[in-house]
């Protein structure tokens, strides 16, 4: 276990158990997830290489190259990295971090005592979601004058039929400039 990662946390003097390894990793991956926390190591010609201390097996199948420079950087933050890192399982520190990482449906549970009302609060969400989209589709539909876009989305039949009712720029035949011949031979 590096040293660096018992550094972190003051209350333990000793190798920490499973359970407070796996804590650690789940810490550090949402960290190094966010952004938070870079893994050490450095920049030599225009390649990151990890330290001793955080290099693990699993960094000797990265290749680097001229076009991936940063491919061992990008490892050192994955899962399957920073199991290694921790000596935990990587399914134990997958399944930890799903815990640990709040879901859509953690939170609306979270936030409503009653499944009920988490229901309805994603439904209302939901159409003024579509409500919103609808109103800008409009908006931008009319901006470009595109009045048949705007036939579409209207709901009455009356105001189809008089939107529809406007001159189109179609030309017609005028019947009523066309003359007969008076007499058909």
């Amino acid at each position: 276990m590096p040293a660096r990662a018992l550094a972190r946390v003051p209350e333990i003097d000793e190798a920490p158990s499973d359970a407070g390894r796996l804590r650690l990793a789940v810490a550090a991956f949402l960290r190094r997830e966010d952004g938070r926390e870079k893994p050490s190591g450095e920049w030599r010609a225009s390649v990151w290489y990890p330290d001793p201390a955080e290099r693990r097996p699993c960094c000797d199948s990265i290749e680097v190259s001229p076009k991936n420079r940063q491919a061992l950087y990008d490892h050192c933050c994955t899962r399957a990295h920073i199991a290694a890192l921790y000596d935990v399982g990587p399914n134990d520190l997958r399944q930890a971090i799903r815990e640990e990482r709040p879901t859509p449906a953690t939170i609306a549970r979270q936030q409503s005592p009653s499944r009920g009302t988490a229901v309805e609060a994603l439904f209302e969400s939901s159409r003024k979601a579509q409500e919103m989209a609808r109103q800008e589709v409009t908006r931008e539909a009319e901006r470009r004058s595109f009045p048949w876009f705007k036939s579409c989305l209207v709901g009455s039949t009356r105001e189809r039929r008089r939107l529809s009712s406007r001159p189109s720029r179609r030309r017609s035949l005028n019947l009523a400039a066309f003359s007969w011949p008076s007499s058909l031979p």
